[in-house]
């Protein structure tokens, strides 16, 4: 298992996170000083990672995320998003996606330098709205965010998070899905509008990991 302590870029950025108005969950920032894990069909590999929203809470209407590509500095054009959700079963997301969200408009990607330079020197901020989709209050269930670059382009890879926990990943959808560490980093929102300050508060966190003390980890199972 990957342990790490809180570092001051982790403080930072979740300080940030928590003072924005719509957040409803947030699994942490990205911390590029640890391996983030291919999520693309085209490599193939998916990755999901687990949630709980609370009473009164429970209701998303915009996903935010971050990540790269196999190029590191070098995007496509576009990219090919999917956003699922999936019941638990056991401890692990069902086979077939509970919801699959409807976006209300193309995914937005902002480029995010790197200002410490930590592992990577840039990677980006997604944000998508999405139809409204309802969920129990109290209950486990878990995001799959993957991509679908074509051939010819680098794959993707979703930023790991500044904390421990467990995702999983798998294959093919006719695997069965197998569990890793650390979690990958998100935000589920009910404001129904993008939020540009996520971006914002991982500038301001990267600016003090010079304060942090960290140690590198290879990355999870799905990677080059």
């Amino acid at each position: 298992m990957w342990r790490k302590t809180l570092s001051a870029t982790a403080l930072v950025g979740l300080l940030a996170f928590s003072a924005e108005a719509g957040v409803i969950f947030s699994n942490g920032g990205p911390d590029p000083n640890r391996g983030w894990p291919y999520s693309d069909f085209d490599f193939p590999a998916e990755i999901a990672d687990d949630f709980v929203l609370a009473p009164a809470s429970n209701v998303v209407r915009d996903v935010h995320w971050w990540g790269r590509y196999g190029s590191r500095d070098v995007a496509p054009a576009s990219d090919n998003f999917a956003i699922r959700i999936f019941a638990d079963a056991a401890g692990r997301p069902a086979a077939d996606p509970l919801h699959t969200a409807a976006l209300l408009a193309p995914v937005t990607r902002t480029l995010i330098e790197d200002p410490a330079g930590t592992q990577w020197t840039t990677y980006f901020a997604y944000d998508a709205a999405i139809s409204p989709i309802a969920l129990a209050a109290d209950t486990t269930y878990w995001l799959s965010i993957v991509n679908d670059t074509a051939p010819a382009v680098a794959d993707w890879l979703w930023a790991s998070t500044t904390t421990d926990g467990r995702a999983t990943f798998r294959d093919d959808p006719s695997d069965s899905w197998s569990s890793f560490e650390p979690q990958q980093a998100f935000e589920l929102t009910d404001s129904g509008t993008a939020i540009p300050a996520p971006a914002t508060a991982l500038l301001l966190g990267l600016a003090s990991a010079a304060l942090a003390v960290t140690r590198r980890s290879a990355p999870p199972r799905p990677h080059a």
